[in-house]
């Protein structure tokens, strides 16, 4: 059981952390379009 908790544990933080990058990244590409 502890290996699946941890493989699910993983499998959360890499989630969050992608959908944290695609937010970061879109909320940059926006500024850029408003600023021109």
């Amino acid at each position: 059981m502890p290996s699946f908790f941890l493989n699910k544990y993983v499998i959360y933080a890499i989630s969050v952390l992608i959908i944290g990058l695609f937010s970061t990244g879109a909320y940059f590409v926006w500024k850029h379009q408003v600023e021109q």
